[in-house]
């Protein structure tokens, strides 16, 4: 489970927990907290702390209060006692990416990111937003959080991140939801607003063009299912009295 620095910062500092606290992830951006000693660690401790004993082949990457990333050399100290949680990621690499993100410069150890990881390094809640890839001279596009961008190209990709708008179809109808997921009778309120509810009143729901986790199927009551832009729901109303 990811344990987010920006909503688990109050629980991480030195006297509510014994020792001290710091965040580490990898290319998925998952950080989870881990507790040391000493106040002062140096880049090769936290490769350590990793779980990582090659130093040549591996690099960290420092997420600052700034809400910047830059390199972390291993021979590099980093003071733990500061009010905002320290952030590192450990790659496995010998090369690393220039990214933005809202404006501010990362430094990243893959070849490509995703959507989930973008959201997650820029510290925003990835239920809460939608990451959009800004394409100079182009087209804006949402980057799924499932999705990988490529960072091999000439330029710095840059990416956005927004209050989360998901775009779906309800019998045909453009509808637009701030949610990841929605639950069967949310379906069903989207295509009848003001429709009967009750064992006489039957609503049939299927679904098409889902994420990968459902890409179609049918809900049924109490049931809920992840959603993405530009999903269709059919809703069908039955009156059987």
């Amino acid at each position: 489970m990811s344990t987010e620095p920006s909503r688990l910062s109050q629980a991480a500092h030195a006297g509510e927990v014994s020792g001290f606290s710091i965040y580490l992830a990898g290319a998925n951006a998952e950080f989870t907290r881990h507790m040391v000693q000493d106040p002062i660690i140096t880049g090769v401790q936290i490769l350590e702390l990793a779980g990582h004993g090659d130093r040549d082949a591996y690099q960290l990457v420092q997420i600052l209060p700034t809400g910047h990333a830059e390199e972390l050399r291993l021979s590099e100290a980093v003071d733990l006692q500061g009010s905002t949680p320290v952030r590192v990621l450990v790659f496995k690499t010998d090369r690393l990416f220039r990214i933005l993100i809202n404006g501010r410069s990362f430094v990243w150890g893959e070849h490509r990111i995703s959507g989930l990881a973008v959201a997650r390094v820029a510290d925003d809640n990835p239920q809460d937003v939608d990451v959009w890839l800004d394409v100079e001279g182009g087209k804006d596009r949402i980057i799924e959080p499932d999705e990988f961008v490529s960072l091999k190209g000439a330029e710095v990709e840059r990416f956005v991140t927004r209050a989360l708008k998901v775009k779906i179809f309800v019998n045909t109808r453009e509808k637009f939801v701030h949610s990841r997921t929605l639950s069967y009778m949310e379906v069903v309120r989207l295509a009848y607003p003001d429709g009967p509810i009750g064992e006489l009143h039957v609503y049939t729901v299927t679904y098409s063009n889902g994420p990968h986790q459902n890409p179609e199927g049918a809900l049924v009551s109490g049931s809920s299912v992840h959603i993405k832009n530009g999903m269709s729901f059919l809703v069908v109303y039955t009156d059987k009295s």
